[in-house]
């Protein structure tokens, strides 16, 4: 809802190079799309691009800028081996060996994933989380109520999966907050105090956000950032 979204221009942040990434890549595809109208690109060239494959690279290289190197690279890798599947044979058959390699990798990195953060977050108790937290859903799901008295952000992702956050009981820094979502093929439900002044800054690829909050007075000292990507999927922001 645009009037659950206004703010002053003191309150803008700067571009993300998340945000600048995915703009190039649009740009790019639009010059592909032009040249293709135009019978001025290959047909071998112009299935590539054009094919969910190349998608899963490009929203994979989005993910890496947003500094979520493992989801990142996975997206990468698989829509990289499928490319090569339809150009190239191979003595085994990739496609019988992608997904379980993917889930081997996905259990080895659930083990070690503290000690792959670019920020590390303090160990959960209950609901307590640290003022910055990271949560990535793959082929599942999750549902929490986070506890939190500075919250400064988080960083969530959902591949194939989906996942709850009741933010109510958290209290905002005197800076505010910045979520950082990606949503590829799955999706994420914010539970949020409805005097938050939210500014939504998503890219969507056949996706979307929502604020499906009830119109009510917004504190515009109570201010939280959602920025990311939305690809085939979408995250839902609302208060009971």
């Amino acid at each position: 809802m645009n009037n659950l979204s206004n703010s002053t221009p003191s309150n803008k942040q700067p571009i993300s190079k998340k945000s600048i990434t995915f703009g190039i890549l649009v740009i790019l595809f639009g010059v592909i799309l032009l040249l293709r109208n135009f019978n001025l690109i290959d047909p071998t060239f112009k299935q590539f691009i054009f094919s969910w494959k190349t998608l899963l690279i490009a929203v994979g290289i989005i993910t890496l800028t947003g500094k979520d190197y493992f989801s990142g690279l996975m997206l990468i890798a698989i829509g990289t081996i499928f490319h090569l599947t339809s150009y190239f044979a191979f003595p085994i058959n990739l496609k019988l060996v992608l997904w379980p390699a993917a889930i081997i990798i996905l259990g080895l990195a659930i083990i070690f994933k503290n000690k792959k953060l670019p920020f590390k977050p303090t160990k959960m108790e209950a609901d307590s989380v640290a003022d910055y937290f990271e949560d990535t859903t793959i082929f599942g799901g999750t549902e929490k109520l986070i506890n939190n008295h500075n919250f400064k952000g988080a960083k969530l992702t959902a591949i194939f999966g989906g996942s709850e956050f009741n933010l109510q009981q958290i209290e905002l820094s005197e800076a505010g907050a910045t979520i950082d979502i990606t949503m590829v093929f799955g999706g994420c439900t914010l539970i949020v105090p409805p005097d938050w002044n939210i500014h939504l800054g998503v890219n969507n690829i056949f996706g979307g956000i929502s604020d499906k909050r009830i119109p009510s007075a917004i504190d515009t000292t109570k201010n939280v950032y959602i920025k990311g990507i939305c690809a085939f999927g979408g995250c839902e922001i609302k208060s009971f």
